[in-house]
C-alpha cells in the first residue's frame, strides 16, 4: 500500500492518496473510513478489509479540499502540509 501510511484497525485517521479519512464504522470483516470533509458534503468512503485489501467505494471525492503531503525526510519531522487542488 504505497498510497498511504500503515493502516491498522486502531487508527481513527488515515491518509489515502493525499486525502485525510476518518474511521466511521468497524466490523469483523472491514473498517470503513470516510473523507474528513464529510460534513461539508464529500461522500467518499474507503473500505479496509481485515486481510489488508483496500476497496475505494461509493463516491468519488467531491470536496475539492487540500491534498495532504506526507514528508518522509528528517527535515520536516514527518509533518504533513496541505496543497491546494
Amino acid at each position: 500500500m504505497s498510497d498511504t501510511e500503515a493502516i491498522t484497525p486502531f487508527r481513527t485517521t488515515i491518509h489515502w492518496k493525499g486525502f485525510q479519512l476518518t474511521k466511521c464504522h468497524a466490523s469483523n470483516r472491514k473498517t470503513t473510513y470516510r473523507c474528513s470533509l464529510y460534513r461539508r458534503g464529500c461522500k467518499a468512503k474507503l473500505d479496509v478489509m481485515t486481510d489488508g485489501r483496500v476497496n475505494e467505494i461509493r463516491f468519488p471525492h467531491s470536496c475539492n479540499g487540500k491534498i495532504i503531503v506526507i514528508s518522509s525526510d528528517d527535515e520536516g519531522g514527518g509533518q504533513s502540509s496541505g496543497v491546494d487542488v
